[in-house]
């Protein structure tokens, strides 16, 4: 397929080249990074969810008991109560 647009070729300067490899390294996360970050959130949502203290993560807790096992029988009405949108 041809491309509509004419064709422009661009050369980086090194000072872009050097901000660009900058940006991308201030946005790279490594895996163990990753990881503290992900036990830090489950910390505070842990802490959140607690009577004791509030955390800058908000939580409001959930009243759900138990899952469904799939030997239910009946009639069930779910309604999801989303920030957003009430289904």
């Amino acid at each position: 397929m041809t491309s509509l647009l004419p064709e422009t070729r661009f050369e980086w300067s090194i000072a872009q080249c050097k901000a660009l490899e900058f940006v991308a390294s201030e946005l790279t996360i490594t895996s163990s990074k990753l990881e503290n970050l992900a036990h830090h959130f489950v910390s505070q949502m842990r802490e959140g969810l607690s009577k004791e203290q509030p955390t800058d993560l908000a939580m409001i807790p959930t009243f759900v008991t138990g899952r469904p096992t799939g030997h239910e029988r009946g009639c069930y009405l779910a309604l999801d109560l989303g920030g957003t949108n009430l289904r």
